[in-house]
């Protein structure tokens, strides 16, 4: 192989056959890049740059076979790498020579178990996407903020409390992904975030989420859950492009300003304690998506009929005890969610909806329909 070859180095670990799954044959399969496989016997005693111009490294295991505790300072030394995946193994700490790496634009160490993250975390300039998903990590360092070209922060699954005022500082920043964690509270910098389109955090403990969100003017994705949040914020109301919303907590109503987000496609307030659904949800005409699910409602409105787009109805774990005929004006619904509720009736107007999907398990019907039993879920 020519030392000058760009080329992507597939370590796969014992047991596991010398091939690649579809995806990572997907991802390895690049024009006028070489594809290397190897086996994985004793990482340390490669001399990689003996391989070629490595621009990309997988490591992978199976399930019985995380061999993997460190990442070897050999790897740190390949200046022209690009993508280090280092996925379900047992990493514990990330050394700091991994800020060597200037040229690394993909870092995934999904499924390890680091606890902490090196301040040269911050010299990997070229970096756009940071992966630690089900990690043991309980803070970020406040180097994270020097990171201009990150476009994705996974965060999914750690022990973190606090995030530092330099999220902030992220410009290039899209999507930040922080749920799973055990989050107090959230900088008002968050604000400051111009291109971020997603933000996730559910659960948390955060009881006032900061109004600097607002100003999050190409947010498309905002999901917020919190144990501790009573009410929807009046500054949802200022977030115009959004297209998805998830919030819960212990939410009690749903407020007027909801209908002012035409451009929900996806509307979820599950697990909350809303009593009734407010007419305004009637005003979202492109939302596909609306889940209603382990609240305390009652009755379902006939506003809902106005949602010409909807095509999934999520109302399980309710206390509605009647299907009204104006859901037979939903003519894009093709799932409808009542299981555990009080439904004693399935009205014949839904035989309209030929291409109905019916979940009613748990309820208190007695007789069903023949034109319906088709469309039965369980």
């Amino acid at each position: 192989m020519n030392p000058k070859e760009a080329m992507v180095l597939v370590l796969i670990g014992r047991g596991i056959p010398l091939m690649c799954d579809d995806k990572l044959l997907q991802a390895t399969s690049t024009d006028n890049i070489n594809t290397l496989y190897r086996k994985y016997d004793e990482l340390t005693h490669y001399k990689l740059d003996e391989f070629g111009h490595v621009k990309a490294i997988y490591i992978r295991f199976g399930s019985d076979h995380r061999s993997i505790s460190f990442i070897p300072d050999n790897i740190c030394q390949l200046k022209h790498l690009e993508e280090l995946h280092i996925i379900n193994n047992s990493i514990e700490t990330i050394p700091a020579s991994i800020g060597k790496l200037s040229s690394l634009k993909y870092l995934d160490l999904s499924w390890n178990y680091v606890e902490s993250l090196p301040e040269s975390i911050g010299s990997l300039v070229s970096l756009e996407e940071l992966t630690l998903d089900y990690n043991n990590l309980q803070k970020i360092p406040e180097s994270i903020g020097l990171l201009k070209s990150l476009k994705l922060l996974n965060l999914y699954k750690n022990e973190i409390k606090i995030i530092p005022e330099t999220i902030g500082t992220l410009p290039s920043l899209e999507e930040l992904i922080l749920s799973g964690n055990e989050i107090n509270s959230l900088p008002n910098s968050i604000g400051n975030l111009k291109s971020l389109k997603r933000l996730s955090i559910n659960p948390s403990n955060i009881k006032d989420f900061p109004e600097s969100i607002s100003t999050l003017k190409n947010l498309e994705h905002l999901t917020l859950y919190s144990n501790k949040l009573e009410f929807i914020p009046d500054w949802v109301e200022n977030l115009t492009s959004l297209k998805a919303l998830g919030m819960g907590g212990k939410i009690k109503e749903i407020p007027d300003l909801i209908g002012k987000l035409t451009s929900l496609e996806v509307l979820g307030f599950m697990g909350n304690k809303i009593k009734v659904i407010n007419d305004c949800i009637g005003n979202l005409n492109s939302l596909k998506k609306l889940n209603l699910s382990n609240n305390l409602i009652e009755v379902i409105l006939d506003s809902i009929s106005r949602l010409s787009s909807l095509r999934t109805l999520y109302l399980a774990n309710n206390k509605i005890k009647v299907i009204p005929d104006s859901i037979a004006k939903l003519n894009s619904l093709r799932m409808l969610y009542l299981n555990n509720n009080y439904i004693e009736k399935i009205p014949d107007s839904l035989n309209e909806l030929t291409s109905l999907s019916l979940y009613l398990k748990n309820n208190k019907i007695e007789v069903i329909p023949k034109f319906i039993k088709s469309r039965l879920r369980i």
